[in-house]
């Protein structure tokens, strides 16, 4: 196949740096070599490409990446020219900016990016855009619709929490990360990339080509995707493509001073202490290091020289009880931060910093404060990049071996032998949609998934498969041919 383009799920239109112009390259993303854990979810999600539904924390996770998204292409729109100073910030980040557009208030949305409109709202000019709580709003309404109209009986089980419940609890951890880690971004840095999606060349140890492995792929209307058991053996070929890893960064800042990049990661948890003690062993930061200093003459040639890892706690902040005679409660076992209390102080008429209320702030911001928001920095040094390329290579080996496998796992017992089942699911914090067919196999239980029909590599100049996606092109003598792209 000669491809026109090559996708990759959750990356449709979306242009990816570091990738070569040719489109024959193979793509594993960050969340698919999370997705090793256990053979079988891989086979399930990434192998028969079943779609399963995220998690209420992946659900909340999401739309804090939303809502940080929409901070930060704020601070990179607005961030002041380089002979500003080394000290020079951009304009805050107001509350009221969650509700409603912050550069469309400001009247600076558009630079003639983005084809004119507004980087975090999307509005075209016409009219001031919505906040990212506004919108993150209005989708879930719309997917509680669309999942209501779905059900048999025309109604969905009510959640444990509303709509209106997530929303308040997003809101209050915005406001309460705005006045935490400040409104102008990182003191000394410049926002660069905001949601950057980046890729680098997989390569064995000792070799300089691109790892390219041999692949089974299947004609589906339009183009080509990795193949499928259901496929007919003459819509299959196989190719050896090179294979680049890809993932989103979520921010980038360069220094003000040498020029220098970091890499910024945010993510939610009940925990975020604990879940910041998980980092030292993970790699995914280290990957976006490499695919980042893969990239870096995109951003003025500057060495990667770390990671800035903020995580924001998920759970709700409360406001103090008022007890039965009038007065705040001063307990310390709930998630009160102290400026919640503050402010319940100031709307009784009275002073945070009074006698009465002035020693139960300074708990609240020892005690309670520090466990919302956790910043913690790291270095990327050349030792753990080159770890991390041998340990690419290793999982995109056994992404491919799995790739081939997939062709194969026919029934029960080809399943089984090809994609044995490791219950990660049972572990604490662990999450997996394929729990149905995990427990129970067979076609019913697989129904219940939407599957992946789009091609990854698109040809327009491809006939349409007929009477199916999997529908074989017209056979010709190379079919069966290995194609290489060394």
């Amino acid at each position: 196949p000669r491809p026109t383009a090559v996708n990759a799920d959750r990356y449709e239109g979306v242009p990816i740096l570091g990738l070569p112009d040719d489109p024959r390259v193979v793509l594993i993303s960050t969340s698919e070599r999370g997705s090793l854990g256990c053979d079988r979810r891989w086979m399930y999600g990434y192998g028969l490409g079943m779609k399963g539904a995220p998690s209420d924390a992946m659900t909340y996770g999401t739309a804090w990446h939303e809502v940080m998204e929409d901070v930060h292409r704020f601070l990179m729109r607005l961030a002041p020219s380089p002979s500003a100073g080394p000290n020079a910030t951009p304009p805050n980040y107001e509350d009221s900016y969650l509700e409603a557009c912050g550069l469309c208030f400001l009247g600076v949305a558009s630079d003639g990016s983005n084809g004119g409109n507004c980087p975090c709202c999307g509005s075209d000019g016409s009219a001031p855009g919505d906040g990212p709580l506004l919108r993150i709003e209005a989708r879930w309404r719309a997917e509680w619709a669309a999942g209501k109209s779905a059900s048999d009986e025309g109604e969905e089980e009510e959640p444990d929490e509303s709509i209106e419940q997530r929303v308040e609890r997003l809101r209050r951890a915005a406001q309460g990360w705005l006045r935490v880690n400040g409104r102008v971004g990182l003191p000394g840095y410049d926002v660069v990339g905001v949601e950057l999606a980046v890729a680098c060349p997989v390569r064995s140890p000792g070799s300089i080509k691109p790892y390219a492995p041999e692949l089974p792929l299947a004609f589906v209307s339009g183009g080509w995707r990795f193949a499928r058991p259901d496929d007919p053996p003459a819509s299959i070929r196989r190719v050896r493509w090179p294979v680049y890893w890809i993932g989103r960064v979520d921010a980038v800042f360069r220094s003000r001073t040498d020029g220098s990049l970091l890499v910024g990661e945010w993510k939610s948890s009940r925990d975020p202490s604990g879940y910041v003690r998980g980092i030292t062993v993970d790699p995914q930061t280290y990957g976006y290091g490499a695919m980042l200093d893969h990239v870096r003459a995109h951003f003025g040639g500057g060495r990667v020289r770390g990671f800035l890892f903020d995580v924001a706690s998920s759970v709700l902040q409360r406001d103090p009880d008022t007890l039965v005679k009038g007065g705040l409660s001063l307990a310390l076992n709930r998630t009160v931060p102290s400026w919640r209390f503050e402010a319940a102080v100031v709307a009784r008429g009275e002073d945070p910093a009074s006698e009465k209320y002035a020693a139960h702030v300074c708990a609240l911001r020892e005690q309670k404060d520090p466990r919302l928001y956790v910043r913690e920095p790291g270095g990327i040094g050349a030792v753990d990049l080159a770890a991390w390329h041998v340990e690419t290579f290793a999982m995109a080996k056994r992404i491919a071996e799995n790739r081939r496998n997939v062709v194969d796992a026919v029934d029960a017992g080809s399943v089984a032998l090809l994609f044995p089942r490791q219950p990660v699911c049972r572990q604490p914090g662990g999450f997996c949609s394929y729990r149905g067919p995990c427990s129970s196999d067979g076609p019913d239980a697989r129904r219940a998934f939407p599957v992946r029909q789009d091609p990854v590599w698109t040809d327009p100049a491809l006939p349409l498969a007929a009477g199916s996606e999997s529908a074989a092109p017209p056979v010709t003598p190379t079919l069966e041919k290995e194609e290489s792209w060394l």
